[in-house]
C-alpha cells in the first residue's frame, strides 16, 4: 500500500492511498466502462457519477480502464456552470474513485469534437495533455497515447484507437 499528497502552487490535498499491480496469479478485480460523455442537446445526461458511485459501493477495484468517449467535446475543460467539460463529466465526478485506483482510458471520437460545431481536432490536445500511457513506438508525436499496451497482474491489454481520421 502506497500514500500520497498532492502539492501544488503552496497547497496540498488530502492523504490519499493506492496499491500497485497484484502480484502473478493474483485474481485480478477489474471494472471496464466508458461513454461518460454528457450531450444535453439529445437530452442524453451522463449518469457517471452514479456509475463512480456503483463502483465505490461495490468494493474498491484493482484497476479501471475508461473505453472511450469519455467527455462530449474534448476542446472544453472546465465551464464554469456547465456539465461540460473535463472536470464536469469525468474529472470530478470519479474524483474519489481515482484518488485510490489506477486508472487507464481509450480514446473515442468525442475526445476530438470542438464545441460548438463538433468539427475535429486531430490531435486531440486535451486527451494527450490530461493522460500519460505507456509509448506506443511511434515517432510521431501526435500519436502519443492514442493506442497502447501494458500488462498489470497477469493481463496484457492492448487499447486501440479505432477513430483514425488521417488517411
Amino acid at each position: 500500500l502506497y500514500y500520497y499528497r498532492v502539492e501544488s502552487g503552496g497547497g496540498q490535498s488530502d492523504g490519499y492511498t493506492f496499491q500497485s499491480a497484484p502480484l502473478p496469479g493474483t485474481p485480478l478485480n477489474l471494472v471496464v466502462y466508458g461513454d461518460t460523455r454528457s450531450d444535453q442537446s439529445d437530452g442524453y445526461v451522463t449518469h457517471h457519477p452514479q456509475v463512480v458511485q456503483a463502483i465505490l459501493n461495490s468494493g474498491s477495484p484493482d484497476l479501471v480502464v475508461q473505453r472511450g468517449d469519455v467527455v462530449e467535446f474534448g476542446n472544453r475543460c472546465q465551464d464554469v456552470g456547465s456539465s461540460y467539460g473535463w472536470g464536469p463529466e469525468y474529472f470530478n465526478p470519479a474524483q474519489q474513485l481515482f484518488a485510490s485506483v489506477p486508472h487507464f482510458a481509450s480514446i473515442g471520437n468525442h475526445e476530438y469534437y470542438n464545441y460548438p460545431d463538433y468539427h475535429i481536432t486531430d490531435p486531440p490536445v486535451n486527451y494527450q495533455d490530461y493522460f500519460s500511457f505507456p509509448g506506443n513506438g511511434s515517432s510521431d508525436p501526435d500519436h502519443k497515447d492514442l493506442w497502447y499496451s501494458f500488462d498489470y497482474g497477469d493481463v496484457h491489454f492492448t487499447v486501440i484507437n479505432s477513430n483514425y481520421f488521417r488517411v
